[in-house]
């Protein structure tokens, strides 16, 4: 008996544990930099923890091209319609270069990270895509505007965290600059994150809550 009652309860956390273990985003990063030319280079690190279930040759991130319309909340009229650029630049995974293919999507980009022939191992792993893209700001008579979605809203996995640093082609005094953001399924008015301002003229901005399928900043 003695015997039993000390495996049991092993058994039990063990089952237990397997049941709450999902695939998910540990965390995404992306670094922005806004260039004089009005580019964008961006670089996104995606930390992922892999059972084998969904993630097994590796991800893909979609990247849309074509915007024909905008959220409801956040009415600009000239972005009705209008196109992006998109240059792959370099992918890794967990340090080098990984194997990775593009396929032409109706608004946009779907870029495949990982070797069909090799499972991905289980447990955590980081995935590096780093990226230029044109056409993504507005001017105005009194300002600039860049509307940028972190991580898209195309996930099946859960997002623990979420945090971009962003660089401008000068430094700005926080007085120069509106910061505004949404979180949650496309149309969200949520606002779930924070924003600071270095010394350098960075800013920063991260979740404060977990993100679920589908949801984005």
């Amino acid at each position: 008996m003695k015997r039993w009652l000390c495996v049991l309860p092993l058994l039990a956390a063990s089952a237990f544990a397997q049941e709450n273990e999902n695939e998910r985003v540990l965390s995404y990063h992306a670094d922005i930099a806004v260039n004089a030319d009005a580019s964008l280079l961006v670089r996104e690190t995606i930390r992922v923890y892999v059972l084998g279930v969904d993630i097994k040759h590796g991800i893909f991130r979609d990247f849309p091209t074509l915007y024909r319309d905008f959220p409801n909340n956040y009415k600009t009229p000239w972005l009705t319609r209008f196109t992006t650029t998109f240059e792959l630049q370099q992918v890794t995974l967990d340090g080098a270069p990984a194997p990775h293919r593009e396929e032409m999507k109706t608004n946009g980009i779907r870029t495949y990270i990982g070797d069909p022939d090799a499972f991905v191992p289980r447990g955590e792993h980081t995935y590096a895509i780093t990226y230029r893209t044109r056409h993504q700001l507005a001017y105005w008579e009194k300002n600039d505007e860049l509307y940028w979605n972190v991580t898209g809203n195309g996930w099946k996995f859960p997002i623990e965290s979420v945090e971009a640093h962003m660089r401008l082609p000068r430094p700005l005094q926080s007085f120069q600059l509106q910061l505004n953001g949404f979180t949650g399924p496309q149309g969200s008015t949520e606002r779930a994150f924070e924003s600071s301002v270095g010394p350098d003229g960075d800013i920063v901005l991260r979740t404060t809550r977990s993100l679920q399928n589908e949801e984005g900043f």
